[in-house]
Order: C-alpha cells, then structure tokens, then sequence
C-alpha cells in the first residue's frame, strides 16, 4: 500500500512539476508545464503550457501546431501562442487547451499524443518533439450499485428553492396605486371625473375670466369674452352667434332667467369685435365720454356698451349654475 501511494506521489510530481527533454542545437530552453494526471471524466478540459526559448534567428512554424481534432475522443480547443524577445533569445509560451470525450467504463490510463514542432533558422529547418502526456479518467458513476446497500443509483435534483413573492406582490400593488393615482389625477385636471362633467364648459370660462381679472395692466377682455364664447359652444354642441339665441333657450329651457343678460353679451361681444372703433378707447369695454345710455345699460341700437370683468365673471358664474344642474 504504500509503494503504491510513493508511486502515486511521484507520477503527481513529475508531472506537476515542469518537464525539461532534449533539445537541438538552436533550443536554448524547453519546459512543459501540465496540470495534475488524474481526475478527469468525459467533457474536461486539460490545459498545458510549452515554454520554448530559441536562437533569436529561429522562427516557430504555427501550421506544426496539432490539428483541431486529434483522434475519436480528444479535441484541441485552444491554441495561443505569445511571442517575445530577451536576453537576445526568441521565447515562445504556447499554451493549448485539450477536451477529452472519452466515456471509460472504469478508471482507465489515456495519453495525449506527442508532437513535433517545427522551426526554421535560416535555410535549416529543426523540429522540437513535445512527448506524450499521460492521465487518468474516471467514469462519472459506478455502472451498477446495490440497493440492498442503501444506496440509490442516482439522486434526484434538488428542487429549487421558490422565491418569496410577497416583495414582488408589494411592489406591484404600490406601482399599480401610484399609476391609478397619476390617473385619477390626470382625469381631475382635464374634467374627465363623471362629477366634473357638469358645468365643465363654464368652469373653465369662470377660471380663465378670474385669471384675466387679476391680471396687472389692461385686461384682456378678448380673452374673456372668447372663453365665454367657447362656453356658450360647448354647451350648445356647435357655435353660438346672436342670431341663433331664440333657437338656443328653446333647446336649454334652464338658461331662460339669463336671457336678456346673454343677449347683453352678444350685443356687446358684437360691438367689441365687429365695430370700426379702436378697442384702446373702450374702458370696461365702454366708450369713453360721449353722449349715449346711462353707465349700466345695455346697448339698444346705439354706438356703446358696458360688460366689464365683474360683470363678465358674473356671467359665468350665473351659466356655471345653471349648467351643472342640467341632465
């Protein structure tokens, strides 16, 4: 037994350590570098290393590299060769990659073949023989074990551990509330929310007449009367002129208390964009001094009209009422 082991140890060692063999003339240096020579099944991966200095005259001739395919079992992956210059010597550092496909029954002793590797110097040409390199494999489980022995032929995978899916659930119900929120939020800002369908049209003229009313300078009353306008259109499904009034409160019976201060709307809504007159010189959109109706009093055939900003929201907001209780 222990002859076996010291005999064991030393084929480890031999062949862990570096291998130096005999070289021509123009080899200064040749060193083998292997891995361990036992433990291997069907599929592994052997790497060796060649460390080959030469003449600095001497160059390597890749094509002596072995073939991709070696024999019916082993295959050469890899093949890398670095290149450099010292201490006036050429030095190679070769290293390949062997996949063994051999499926053994039992423990069984392969070889990876020997090779030469050719070099040229000069006119001459030298080759470099690299020996073959032994190891063992192993098959990957016994071909037959006893149950009686209490022990199974192969063990089933172990099942995967499932995750938790209470931190994924979480996140999709915070994600699922911060999107219906934003939703809900969005629909609130463009009145789409059921409750917001009554009076939108007004509401929107109420906010936007408000706002020119606070403005600073001189308000835009072309502003405020558009957005009073485009109330009066979306209410009526199309656009509303004066002429078309009498049509309208036959439609929306609602709006019949405002009537004459709709159709002072329009009259003066009229007088603002239609008349000749610069709009500088209306006040309130009112004429400056001149002769004409009291201060209040809508136009009737005249050449003048009084609708300020308080009267204009007032407006709105009286609409606004009666929009949002219309079915």
């Amino acid at each position: 037994m222990k002859r076996t082991y010291l005999a064991f140890l030393l084929l480890f060692l031999g062949a862990a350590v570096s291998h130096g063999g005999e070289t021509p003339g123009p080899v200064r240096d040749f060193q083998v570098s292997t891995p361990r020579p036992f433990g291997y099944a069907i599929g592994d991966v052997i790497r060796q290393t060649l460390n080959v200095a030469v003449d600095r005259e001497a160059l390597l001739d890749r094509n002596s590299l072995p073939p991709s395919r070696i024999n019916r079992w082993l295959e050469l992956r890899e093949a890398n060769v670095r290149e450099s210059e010292h201490d006036g010597l050429r030095r190679y550092s070769i290293e390949l990659a062997y996949q063994s496909f051999y499926a053994p029954l039992e423990v069984k002793n392969l070889a990876i073949p020997a090779f030469k590797l050719a070099f040229t110097h000069g006119e001459d040409v030298f080759e470099l023989e690299v020996p073959a390199w032994r190891f063992t494999t192993a098959p990957i489980r016994e071909l037959s074990i006893l149950r009686e022995e209490g022990l199974e032929p192969m063990q089933p995978d172990a099942p995967p551990a499932l995750p938790s899916r209470t931190g994924p659930l979480r996140g999709l119900a915070s994600a699922a509330a911060v999107g219906a929120g934003a939703g809900l939020y969005l629909f609130y800002l463009y009145g789409y929310l059921p409750w917001q369908q009554r009076g939108r049209h007004f509401r929107a003229a109420c906010r936007a007449v408000r706002t020119l009313s606070r403005a600073s300078g001189t308000p835009d009353y072309s502003s405020a009367y558009t957005a009073i306008h485009r109330a009066f259109n979306g209410v009526n499904g199309q656009p509303l002129f004066s002429d078309h009034l009498e049509a309208f409160f036959a439609d929306h019976p609602a709006f019949e208390p405002l009537r004459e201060e709709i159709a002072a709307f329009f009259a003066s809504s009229y007088d603002f964009f239609f008349t000749e007159r610069p709009k500088d010189k209306f006040v309130g959109n009112e004429l400056g001094p001149q002769s004409g109706p009291r201060r209040g009093e809508p136009q009737r055939g005249g050449t003048q009209t009084e609708f300020p900003m308080p009267r204009l929201f007032r407006l709105c907001r009286d609409c606004y009422d009666v929009e949002r209780n219309l079915r």
